[in-house]
């Protein structure tokens, strides 16, 4: 799953100058999603400690997407590359907290509607979403050292999938205001025995600039 990410990513970015001049778009936004960790694991000297939380990771991406297909009278394949820094802390110990990164490549479809031709125009967007992680550590001010949820110890898996979509709205073929919404759809905890970690709903709120 690396190696495709990997792979996508690197198509993306090598057909982004390409397809310039057929609706690349660059923004950036805010995005809000809870994630839900219910597990037991093994440490070295403290033995089992078992996780449960739902905790709300708040943060900004920005990235780049562009018309690829079009396959008629508004209908578009819209492919995109961003990244997205996320974080989140304990509402009752401010010194505790995480910070997760990730790229997430969505492959959407969309329908654009002018309402007012070359001046507002509506866009609802509906497809998959990959996604991988890059950094995902916990630090605290009484901890010995910081958590990181992609090693051995927690096994955390990087790759996941998102079923979602949104609507954009387009003013004057230059300036994009979207809200979108993703489902993912599998478990992050990939260590050993019963266990589920994963990032539910996630909202977001984005701007972008159309070439």
């Amino acid at each position: 799953m690396k190696k495709l990410i990997i792979t996508l990513a690197i198509a993306l970015a090598a057909c982004t100058a390409a397809f310039a001049q057929k609706g690349l778009s660059v923004g950036v936004g805010y995005q809000s999603y809870t994630l839900h960790q219910d597990y037991t694991i093994t440490l070295p000297l403290l033995g089992d400690v078992t996780m449960k939380s739902d905790d709300t990771f708040g943060g900004v991406y920005a990235g780049a997407s562009f018309q690829l297909l079009s396959f008629g009278p508004g209908i578009n394949f819209i492919p995109g590359l961003y990244y997205s820094a996320t974080s989140w802390k304990d509402s009752d110990d401010a010194d505790v907290q995480a910070k997760q990164s990730y790229v997430g490549i969505p492959m959407y479809f969309s329908y654009k509607l002018d309402l007012v031709p070359g001046t507002l125009a509506i866009e609802p967007f509906l497809g998959p979403t990959f996604s991988y992680g890059l950094t995902f550590k916990g630090t605290g001010d009484n901890w010995t050292n910081t958590t990181d949820y992609y090693s051995d110890d927690y096994k955390y898996n990087k790759f996941n999938v998102a079923l979602g979509g949104g609507i954009a709205l387009d003013i004057v073929d230059m300036i994009r205001v979207n809200v979108g919404y993703n489902y993912y759809l599998l478990n992050l905890y990939g260590g050993d025995g019963q266990g589920n970690v994963n990032r539910n709903g996630a909202l977001s709120f984005g701007v972008a600039y159309m070439f």
